[in-house]
């Protein structure tokens, strides 16, 4: 895809003059590319400038100028036009309908219509990426009649200001690929005068499909800043209202679950713990009787675990502030700040600590004023991995392990694995699409076809896709007959990913199993078995069809595959 390559507005710098000649020489109109090659020519009879030369050089400070940008995905092209400010320190743009972005070295907002919203992540700065080891020193060259040097750089960092233009248009989720840049810096004033950038990705988009994407254009530097950025609002809620409106989540024990809708979240308790009423009542009482300002909502045990759920007003508060706070009046020793992590379409801040010498994993996220804190009590480190993946859903979700059976090709019924939900509006006689609260997997039918064909398939270099195999193995499955499942890793241009692949010979058909994943490590195999051995193809009432054949009734086959 072509970078939007739009030119400086600064004024033409004079270039550098060599010896004088004693020969006077009529002056003639330059073209453009004359231009240019006259500037290169003069730029190489010049001491060559080392790339470590021309990072130091750079200026340093406040910077105003342009942003403009494209998206394009399989739904067309979206264009980003805005004017920018930075400092030292922080980065702000906006255009005329209040869309915008910041970023500082905490935290990265967007903002649509003037609501102003943080992404909770690292990220790097644009600008200041140009000091980075991994650059690459171009030829040097001209912009708008300005003698520039050329730095390159490919990086595989989040990039702040660019997640913040893909949620300003309405992505989420999104997945990186690595992002190009190239670093026009003036020769004469060792300023900025342009940065072109290219990132692909994968992510959710705003009528909640996947999509691939890419944001490419300019960022034009006019002019220098001295002025302080200022960082924006975050929309909030009335506290003292959304507080006074809370309610709290609520045992459900026919099926050993908590539930809050609020912050639209179920904690499943399954194998792992059970969710204890009487214990929760009294721990209620006790926080009342303390004038604790939390407020128990669950507690739940098992063997080697303990659950405890409860509540507070954030009046204000981060969610990682409070956290600290929650620890804290808990006694909790070697305190130590985990990493974000996104459960039930929340994302939950996370921090470690040991509690009355048992090892701890507390998480917390804030909605409308009101922050929702639960603990987990461990002995078994592994424990961690398998509540997060196994037992927390959003409220949307079916997470009781109801099976949801799916027909395709009008004969091969696939019945979901648990904790997996149907998504009818995506599935069709050809494939079946399956969500869970971690991921996402698609089933496909694939008529007169072989496993060895649809390997070749799923591993083949084509156009600019490359894709290695990183793993294949044969599983045995509980009728005998074998699946194939692979782990390939596929390389485009600037964007990397893996496909898991689960391969089963049904009948006329090959039956596919596909996951995409960002991970290397990602574990399908257990859930494609399950996938695998609940195919069958149902046999058919012959006699029934042809009488229902003769009679040529309205009524619905009783055989009708039901959806």
């Amino acid at each position: 895809m072509a970078s939007v390559l739009t030119g400086c507005s600064l004024t033409p710098q004079k270039t550098p003059k060599t010896e004088a000649s004693t020969e006077v020489k009529p002056v003639v109109p330059q073209t453009e590319t004359q231009s240019e090659t006259a500037v290169q020519t003069e730029t190489k009879a010049l001491k060559e400038a080392s790339l470590k030369d021309v990072q130091v050089s750079v200026e340093k400070g406040g910077r105003k100028g342009n942003v403009e940008l494209q998206i394009e995905d399989s739904t067309g092209s979206k264009q980003i036009s805005e004017n920018f400010a930075s400092s030292s320190s922080a980065f702000s743009s906006q255009d005329s309908e209040e869309n915008g972005v910041y970023m500082d070295s905490d935290s990265v907002l967007y903002a649509r219509d003037g609501k102003w919203k943080e992404i909770q992540g690292d990220y790097q700065d644009i600008f200041n990426l140009i000091y980075s080891d991994e650059c690459d020193k171009k030829e040097d060259t001209v912009i708008n009649d300005n003698a520039c040097y050329h730095l390159s750089l490919d990086s595989d960092d989040n990039i702040g200001a660019l997640l913040g233009y893909c949620y300003m248009n309405g992505y989420s989720d999104i997945v990186c690929g690595s992002t190009h840049f190239d670093f026009y810096i003036n020769r004469e004033t060792k300023q900025f005068v342009r940065i072109d950038v290219s990132m692909p990705f994968l992510a959710t988009a705003g009528d909640s499909t996947d999509t691939k994407g890419e944001i490419s254009g300019s960022i034009i530097v006019t002019d220098t800043n001295a002025d302080a950025i200022v960082k924006p609002e975050t929309e909030k809620e009335d506290t003292k209202t959304a507080a006074s409106d809370y309610k709290t989540g609520e045992i459900l024990g026919d099926k050993n679950a908590y539930q809050n809708q609020q912050f639209g979240i179920q904690i499943l308790g399954q194998d792992l713990f059970t969710f204890d009423s009487a214990k929760t009542d009294e721990l209620k009482g006790s926080y009342i009787d303390s004038g604790s300002k939390y407020q128990e909502e669950a507690y739940a045990y098992g063997d080697g675990v303990i659950l405890n759920i409860s509540s507070i007003e954030s009046n204000g508060s981060s969610t990682e502030d409070i956290i600290k706070q929650y620890l804290s009046d808990s006694a909790a020793e070697e305190v130590n700040a985990g990493e974000q992590i996104k459960l039930a379409g929340n994302n939950y801040a996370t921090a470690t600590s040991i509690i009355n010498q048992t090892q701890t994993k507390t998480y917390g996220t804030g909605v409308d004023g009101q922050v929702l804190i639960f603990t987990l009590y461990y002995t078994d480190v592994a424990t961690i991995d398998s509540f997060e993946k196994k037992n927390i859903f959003s409220t949307s979700e079916n997470p009781y392990w109801e099976a949801e059976c799916w027909t395709l090709e009008g004969k091969y019924q696939v019945t979901t694995p648990k904790g997996y939900s149907i998504v009818k509006g995506e599935s069709g006689d050809l494939y079946v699409d399956m969500k869970s609260s971690f991921d996402e997997l698609n089933v496909f039918a694939i008529e007169n076809s072989s496993i060895d064909t649809e390997i070749v398939n799923e591993t083949v270099t084509e156009g600019n896709t490359t894709r290695e195999v990183k793993g294949q193995e044969d599983v045995t499955l509980a009728d005998g007959s074998v699946m194939k499942y692979l782990m390939v890793f596929n390389t485009e241009p600037n964007l990397t990913y893996y496909t898991y692949v689960g391969l089963i010979q049904k009948d006329t058909a090959v039956i596919k199993i596909y996951a995409v994943s960002s991970a290397d490590n990602a574990d399908f195999k257990a859930t494609y078995t399950d996938v695998a051995n609940s195919i069958f193809i149902p046999e058919q009432d012959t006699t029934a069809e042809q009488e229902n054949s003769d009679a040529q009734t309205d009524a619905p086959s009783e055989t009708a595959v039901m959806q």
